[in-house]
C-alpha cells in the first residue's frame, strides 16, 4: 500500500491547472465521495497493524499533499485570471 501510496505522491505533485475545471475534477477525483483518499482509508482497516503507523503517516501526508495542490491550482488561475483582466 505504500508503493500505492507513493506513486498517488507523484501523480499529485505532477498536477498542473489549466482551468478550474481541472481543479474542479483533480478534487474530485482525489477527494470526492467515490474518489482515490476515501479508498484508500477504506484499505487502511486491512493494514497489519506493525504497518499502521507508516502507512497512515503516508496517508495524511498524501491528503494534505492534494489539499496544497488544490489551493495552489486555485491560486494560480485566480493570479493568471488577474493579470488576464490588467491587459485588457
Amino acid at each position: 500500500m505504500l508503493d500505492k501510496i507513493q506513486d498517488y505522491q507523484r501523480q499529485v505533485a505532477e498536477f498542473i491547472a489549466g482551468k478550474e475545471e481541472d481543479v474542479e475534477q483533480f478534487r474530485i477525483k482525489w477527494l470526492g465521495r467515490k474518489g482515490i483518499v476515501k479508498d484508500l482509508y477504506a484499505a487502511f482497516k486491512d493494514v497489519p497493524n506493525e504497518h499502521k503507523r507508516d502507512v497512515g503517516q503516508a496517508l495524511n501526508s498524501l491528503k494534505a499533499k492534494i489539499e496544497e495542490a488544490i489551493e495552489k491550482g486555485k491560486a494560480s488561475l485566480s493570479s493568471s485570471g488577474t493579470s488576464e483582466e490588467s491587459f485588457e
